[in-house]
């Protein structure tokens, strides 16, 4: 993929943790009950330093804290965190990611003025106090108004990301007044996930029983290629030969070019118990996923464990070069479908992420 002394850029998850039950978050089924082998963790400072020293920081021009179950604010150690990273590389560029409903005034204060304006807070707000509880299940609009206002006021960098769905679509222009309001840097529109199942997404309580159903926009042009229909096949770097013999088995995944977000970024992945992965789309499986495109990436990291290091795993390369090397088969031997799906040249849902006029940096796509 590329070289130890190239890397750049690292996406960490630092907690698993979260007090919202997103529909689309893999930690829970369908905004009810928490998946019941799931194990919430958070990483400790020790274990940050111990997989991020201070050779790496020195060389890494951004972090991002996100990750694929939890909200970083929930890591109890962030602050520290932070101030580490700070310490070692003041030009370090931090993106942290929340739905904002957590800890103290007092919290949101301190980590304002943890980075020198080198911090980006992006809060994940879908909709306004009626709707945004629809799909941030369990968080609270006051505490999170509260907390963006600390925040703001004490000088931190915020930018408001919004899910456009049929429920808060109506609001996207008054949810953007109240986002220059409040001081937000930035108003930014995002396409949602989560529509392959007919177009719908299914919400359950904690016991199961059926709620209610979300649905995608009404607005084809804030509507992700995910929830759009995949009746007509796209047959976009298919080989002719194949399609005149497989013409019910054709989908666009499976010869499509892979350009890899992560390689070209030169940027890896870390779960929150320190495994190394090659972006966060292939890092769940640190959890043991059950599913098709899960057990296809095992194969890849059967002999993969958390002692080994950052630089163990990029200098010796074979882990991450077996990855590159699947792109020139298909999805029957062993191209990964979650590459395809993500980093293909051509119809991928990252590049129908945001909306046309609200893209962030390419590098800072996540």
């Amino acid at each position: 993929m590329f070289e130890y002394k190239d890397l750049t850029q690292l996406h960490v998850e630092l907690s698993s943790m979260c007090n919202a039950a997103c529909p689309g978050c893999p930690r829970n089924i369908c905004g009810g009950y928490t998946v019941p082998s799931f194990n919430e963790k958070q990483m400790s400072l020790e274990l940050f330093k111990s997989i991020i020293n201070n050779d790496i920081l020195k060389n890494i021009t951004r972090i991002l804290f996100c990750g694929n179950y939890g909200d970083p604010i929930t890591c109890k150690d962030i602050i520290e965190i932070l101030k580490y990273c700070s310490s070692v590389n003041p030009d370090i560029h931090i993106i942290i990611h929340t739905n904002g409903s957590l800890r103290t005034i007092k919290f949101w204060k301190e980590i304002a003025s943890t980075n020198n304006n080198r911090l980006e807070i992006i809060f994940s707000i879908d909709g306004l106090e009626d709707t945004n509880k629809i799909y941030r299940r369990n968080t609270n609009w006051n505490k999170l108004i509260e907390n963006v206002n600390a925040y703001i006021n004490a000088g931190g960098v915020a930018i408001w990301e919004y899910l456009a769905f049929k429920h808060n679509e109506h609001q996207i222009n008054e949810a953007k007044l109240l986002s220059s309001k409040l001081g937000f840097k930035q108003f930014r529109l995002k396409k949602a996930f989560g529509f392959e199942n007919n177009g719908q997404m299914k919400v359950v309580d904690n016991i199961g029983r059926y709620q209610y159903t979300i649905y995608p926009p009404t607005n084809k042009s804030i509507t992700n290629i995910s929830a759009k229909p995949t009746t007509q096949i796209d047959k976009i770097d298919v080989p002719p030969s194949h399609i005149k013999k497989n013409k019910n088995a054709i989908t666009y995944t499976e010869y499509t070019e892979i350009s890899c977000l992560a390689k070209n970024g030169k940027e890896i992945y870390i779960d929150v118990e320190g495994g190394i992965h090659p972006c966060c789309f292939l890092g769940h499986v640190s959890v043991d996923s059950p599913g098709s495109i899960n057990d296809q990436y095992r194969q890849f990291s059967t002999n993969f464990n958390t002692k080994i290091s950052i630089k163990d795993v990029l200098s010796d390369n074979s882990y991450f070069n077996k990855i590159e090397e699947s792109w020139s088969e298909t999805h029957t031997g062993n191209r990964i479908m979650m590459c395809s799906k993500m980093c293909s040249t051509k119809r991928n849902q990252l590049d129908d992420l945001y909306a046309n006029d609200n893209k962030p940096n390419k590098k800072h796509k996540f």
